[in-house]
């Protein structure tokens, strides 16, 4: 297949998935959001950017069409897209897409001086503008992405600076896709020249040992270097770093900031220094075992994120010079012959011995995901709703682009047709989705609320707490299940058209329904279905009016967005009064499934359930009254009052806050009788 043809492959492949994405509506505008959360999916997948959300605003001059701000507000990812909607592979002109960066920019401006109020409050757009304004203190770089699925010459821009805000442009045509996916790898490589970042050489000792199928470099490296790096490249540096995402998150370390602006001459005795890897480095010889750096291709930071990120931080927000301050480094070069993919993570996980590393963070090929890829490759789904007789199968993808590499191999294209009728793009479920629908239904809303990937690594960390044993059949359609369960819920609070935090009340909605049926909800007969019972349609429709409306009333002042991602947001939403109508008595096991809690959580469980309902309900008037309680404390209490009086269970959460405000209430020498 020649590159004209990998092209148009790839090109009708994306608009096929954004029409099977985009069911409920033939809308321009829908399909031009669904491609710009496709695009995203992908560059979070490469590890280009992180946690990205879809919204969409255009006034004035001004666009945008997503945005990922980390966790610190520290560094800012806006994107504007531009969709073709024909499914050929055609080229966009320069001069259509020239504008795109100043029309980001607008936006950035408009959202730094505080518009998002002249907007509806309950959108998406009104919450990336605030949560952009409420940023302004703490942003150093932003980044302004134009994303087409037509083909571009534009490859950069130049919109201008602002004032302590770094600002660099991005484009990413069809052809970067493309050659990004079939790579078959998780990253876009980064190639580094040395003399880019640094007049002068860079000596390093040079260590081979090629049995091993690696060499090792030791070097000092320059620290306006490193910042050179990372404002190129960002935190594509860190991919390899399984828990980059969280080497940069909160402020700079004190001690590393308090070493870099009053003693940068000692960083290189205190700091521990980063660990790289890379291939095929090329080096001139420097004499007595030296060799000169030149140039370095697939360099990753898989240990020093930290030191990294506050290097640069320092140099943007601090003004600080760093001419006097070297950083130790050792580089691991693997070679040809050996494999990077296995090699490479080794090397991150005990770089990174320091800290608690599941080992299962390093690797798609976890055991537990090879057997889900197994029985989602053999296992047939019945027919659907409408299906008529044909069975086909639910696609697990353990490792990105599975899909696209079994239907590449389908050969013809009725082949290729055939085989994507069996396995039909509505059934992809990737390990992200995966993630994120078992921890929606094991009540973790606001962990899912974190993104795809900390979701992710979250779930893999605790995989053998959470499934100790291999999953088999059963477990698998359960699974799927849960994934139809998660899919229709999705598009009952889209119907609703509530103007933003879709996701969130999706996640929040399932969780919850999980609470009140008590686990119980009979996912063989969802299985045998492949959809849902109109009477539990309708109950979760109801149920997303209620979180809906709830997420909102708990956030109150506070940004929304990251409300969601505390767990203090599932507490408040579990106080909902609600019942599982009679009618669904049908569709609930007579007995709950396995517990997968731990002893001393089913002792707390129990302690707690103990209480009388009076109790519970004269702490709730006690905190209430007094102030003692913060609002969706009391509500908490409420709620176990009357679960005891309805003879329910209290999940784990609410047992645990109701032990502390028994704590609380005693100290404060209310007399309760328990």
């Amino acid at each position: 297949m020649n590159d004209q043809e990998s092209l148009q492959e790839r090109a009708t492949s994306i608009q096929q998935q954004v029409l099977a994405d985009c069911e409920i509506a033939e809308d321009g505008a829908l399909k031009g959001e669904v491609l710009t959360r496709l695009l995203l999916d992908y560059l979070e997948e490469f590890g280009e950017i992180e946690d990205p959300r879809v919204a969409h605003f255009e006034s004035d001059g001004a666009r945008c069409s997503g945005w990922a701000l980390s966790e610190d507000k520290d560094r800012l990812d806006l994107f504007l897209t531009y969709p073709i909607h024909s499914g050929e592979a055609v080229a966009i002109p320069a001069q259509d897409l020239a504008g795109g960066f100043a029309q980001l920019k607008a936006f950035l401006e408009a959202a730094l001086a505080g518009q998002h109020g002249r907007l509806e409050e309950s959108t998406d757009a009104c919450s990336m503008m605030r949560s952009i304004h409420e940023a302004r203190e703490d942003l150093s770089h932003v980044r302004l992405f134009l994303l087409t699925n037509g083909l571009s010459k534009l490859k950069t821009g130049h919109p201008g600076q602002l004032p302590g805000i770094d600002i660099t442009c991005h484009v990413w045509d069809l052809q970067r896709f493309d050659l990004s996916l079939r790579s078959g790898r998780d990253h876009e490589p980064i190639r580094v020249n040395f003399a880019d970042f640094h007049p002068e050489p860079i000596r390093a000792l040079m260590v081979e040992d090629t049995s091993a199928g690696y060499r090792s470099y030791m070097t000092i490296l320059p620290g306006p270097l490193i910042v050179g790096m990372y404002r190129k490249f960002g935190p594509r540096l860190l991919e390899r770093n399984v828990r980059s995402f969280l080497q940069l998150k909160g402020k700079v370390n004190k001690g590393i900031r308090e070493t870099i602006l009053q003693e940068p001459g000692m960083f290189l005795a205190f700091n521990n220094g980063l660990s790289v890897t890379a291939t095929g480095i090329q080096v001139r010889p420097a004499g007595y075992g030296m060799v000169e750096l030149v140039a370095a291709e697939d360099f990753q930071i898989v240990n020093g994120g930290q030191t990294t990120g506050s290097l640069y931080r320092a140099a943007l927000k601090d003004k600080a010079t760093l001419d006097r301050l070297n950083v130790a480094v050792k580089i691991t070069e693997i070679l040809p012959e050996a494999d990077i993919e296995a090699i490479a993570p080794r090397v991150s996980e005990f770089a990174n011995a320091q800290n608690k590393v599941n080992s299962a963070d390093f690797s798609s090929n976890n055991a537990y995901l090879r057997s889900l890829e197994l029985l989602s490759r053999r296992l047939l789904a019945p027919a659907g709703p409408g299906g008529g007789e044909l069975m086909t199968y639910w696609f697990f993808e353990r490792a990105r682009g599975q899909y696209h590499d079994e239907l590449s191999r389908a050969g013809t294209p009725g082949q290729r047709r055939n085989w994507e009728v069996q396995h039909p793009r509505r059934q992809l479920v990737t390990k992200t989705d995966l993630a994120k629908f078992e921890y929606s239904w094991r009540q973790l809303p606001h962990i899912v609320s974190r993104g795809a990937q900390k979701c992710y690594v979250h779930y893999v960390d605790r995989l053998e707490t959470l499934s100790p044993t291999a999953p088999d059949e059963v477990f698998y359609r359960n699974m799927i299940a849960r994934a139809i369960l998660f899919k229709e819920t999705d598009k009952l609070v889209a119907a609703h058209r509530f103007g933003g935090y879709k996701a969130n009340i999706t996640t929040y909605t399932v969780a919850l329904l999980s609470v009140l049926t008590g686990r119980k909800l009979d996912f063989e007969a969802i299985w045998q279905r492949q959809g849902l019972d109109d009477t539990l349609a309708r109950f979760i429709s109801e149920l997303a009016i209620h979180v809906q409306r709830d997420i909102l009333e708990g956030a109150g002042t506070e940004n929304v967005v990251q409300w969601c991602k505390e767990e203090r947001a599932w507490l408040h939403i579990q106080t909902v009064r609600l019942q599982v109508p009679p009618s669904l008595a049908g569709q609930l096991l007579q007995d709950a499934p396995p517990s997968d809690l731990s002893d001393d959580e089913q002792r707390l469980i129990m302690e707690v359930a103990l209480v009388d309902s009076a109790v519970w309900f004269e702490i709730a008037k006690w905190g209430k009254e007094t102030k003692s309680l913060h609002f969706t404390m009391w509500g908490i209490a409420d709620s176990l009052g009357n679960r005891k009086a309805k003879g329910q269970l209290p999940t784990v959460k609410m047992a645990i806050q109701g032990r502390k405000m028994l704590e609380m209430a005693e100290r404060a020498g209310v007399g309760l009788r328990v």
